[in-house]
This record gives C-alpha cells, sequence and structure tokens, in this order.
C-alpha cells in the first residue's frame, strides 16, 4: 500500500484519501484543446489549478498509483446516507 501524510495527519493510505470523502477542491473535466484557456482563466482569478489525470476510451474508473500501475481501491467512496 501507498502510505502517504498530511502535515498534523496520520499516515493513511492513498486508497483511503481517494475515498474518504474529504473532497475540499473541484474535479473538472476540460477538453485537450480547451486546456490552456481554462489554465488561463484560473490563473486571472488567482485559483490554481493541476492537471491530475485524464479520460480515456473504455468503461469505469480506474486511478493509477504513484508507480503508474492501477491501485486498489477498498470501496468506492463515501456514503452520506
Amino acid at each position: 500500500k501507498f502510505l502517504v501524510r498530511a502535515p498534523g495527519e496520520p499516515h493513511r493510505s492513498l486508497s483511503y484519501l481517494i475515498t474518504a470523502g474529504d473532497d475540499y477542491e473541484v474535479l473538472a473535466a476540460v477538453p485537450p484543446a480547451r486546456a490552456a484557456e481554462f489554465r488561463a482563466t484560473a490563473e486571472a482569478v488567482a485559483v490554481p489549478v493541476a492537471q491530475i489525470g485524464g479520460v480515456t476510451a473504455g468503461s469505469g474508473l480506474r486511478i493509477d498509483g504513484p508507480d503508474g500501475r492501477p491501485l486498489p481501491l477498498d470501496r468506492l467512496g463515501w456514503d452520506h446516507f
């Protein structure tokens, strides 16, 4: 398992951090042809952005770990109900 630690937090598995439900960022899918425009607009209003992945042909969700291999997830996300 990949273990990561945020300041002031205990070590957690990367799988836990991805599926825990404490999401305080906005995730956006932007067509590659508009990526530069999206980044420029965000920077103009002092909103940091980072590319974290991409959409490819196929079905389902695959998250690659730091080593580039698919990361097995213990669960699919947080259930609020």
